[in-house]
Parts: C-alpha cells; sequence; structure tokens
C-alpha cells in the first residue's frame, strides 16, 4: 500500500473515530515572487502527519509509512521532541497500528 492510500484510509478511520485531530498538509509551501511561483521547504520539516489532542488536554501524534518506510532525521528528532513533552505518538505501517493506537489513547482519555 502506498503511504498516500495509507493516509486516506486512516483519515477516513479517524473522521468516524470521535477523536479530535487535524492533518498535516506537508508539502513545499508556493510562494509568488515577481510574477513566478516557487516552492520553499515547509517550515514544519519532521512534524507528524496527523496531530490531535484529547478532552483531558493531552496531545498525540500520528507518523505514517509504509511497511518499507524509514523515519527521516527531521522526524526522528521531531519525535524525541514530542516525546518529552509527553505528547502521545504513534508510528503507522497500516491501519490496525492506527486502531491499537486510537484504542489506546481512548483508554489515557478517560483518566
Amino acid at each position: 500500500m502506498k503511504e498516500a492510500d495509507l493516509q486516506k484510509a486512516v483519515q477516513q478511520y479517524l473522521a468516524i473515530s470521535g477523536l479530535w485531530y487535524r492533518r498535516v498538509p506537508l508539502g513545499g509551501v508556493a510562494h509568488s515572487v515577481r510574477g513566478s511561483v516557487i516552492y520553499k521547504k515547509n517550515p514544519l520539516v519532521g512534524f507528524p502527519d496527523f496531530f490531535g489532542y484529547l478532552r483531558n488536554g493531552r496531545g498525540w501524534v500520528l507518523e505514517l509509512k509504509t511497511s518499507k518506510g524509514r523515519l527521516s532525521p527531521e522526524q526522528v528528532a521531531m519525535k524525541a521532541e514530542l516525546e518529552k513533552t509527553n505528547v502521545l505518538y504513534c508510528l503507522g505501517r497500516c491501519l490496525p497500528d492506527v486502531i491499537d493506537f486510537v484504542t489506546h489513547i481512548k483508554t489515557v482519555d478517560l483518566t
């Protein structure tokens, strides 16, 4: 499964999960300069694909990769930074990974 297909399936699942979330589009950012369009690297390099907050205020993030996909150095650094702040982090490689994570964070939300 391509990562784009996984993202679409996860977004559909999250939409019915009852969790508040946002998808973070991290492609290049287009700027118009004197009639020309240039693309700059997104300033949020390394930030996970989805993020949200639980009702208790705790944050969670979800990074999606295919079975062979690897985290970039920026993603590894962001993961470490987020985990230091007690954000719940998931590296999802398939929809069942995401379902397990959502099930887990829903129990965390009750405490």
